[in-house]
């Protein structure tokens, strides 16, 4: 009982975790272009931030936008006040569940269940409507032994 209850707490931990981060990319989506597609200018204007133009923009925006990483092990930062934000309305949404009962949770579980297969049947349409889309299924189905 207490044992099952305490993993329970530590696994919700763990996911609010990564939902806080969805809910992060979520609203950050809304955005043209995507904040995560371009290296952001330096201070001058003149070209690009140096740690971005070594990596990616993707790996620039989850480092140094999204979780502020320090430079050193020995700065600790600051807490990152959007991201504090969307754990709080996940753990929002998780109480809300809670209490509301098993019958709305039920009724959750239709839409949830049925709606990855629905997306991902739209993106099989909309792949194999795409140009050399022949040509990759026949790359995917032909065999390389050497």
């Amino acid at each position: 009982g207490i044992a099952s209850m305490f993993v329970s707490f530590l696994v919700g931990l763990y996911y609010n975790t990564i939902i806080a981060c969805v809910m992060w990319y979520f609203f950050n989506s809304f955005q043209e272009p995507l904040p995560w597609n371009d290296c952001p200018l330096n201070d001058n204007r003149t070209d690009y931030v140096e740690e971005c133009a070594k990596s990616s923009p993707v790996d620039y925006f989850w480092y140094r936008e999204t979780l502020n990483i320090s430079t050193s092990i020995e700065d600790s930062g600051s807490i990152q006040w959007w991201l504090l934000l969307c754990l709080t309305c996940a753990w929002g949404v998780l109480y809300v569940c809670t209490i509301r009962g098993i019958e709305t949770t039920g009724k959750a579980v239709y839409v949830t269940s049925t709606l990855p297969y629905v997306v991902l049947t739209i993106f099989l349409i909309r792949g194999l409507t795409l140009k050399g889309s022949t040509n990759g299924i026949v790359y995917l189905f032909t065999p390389n032994v050497s």
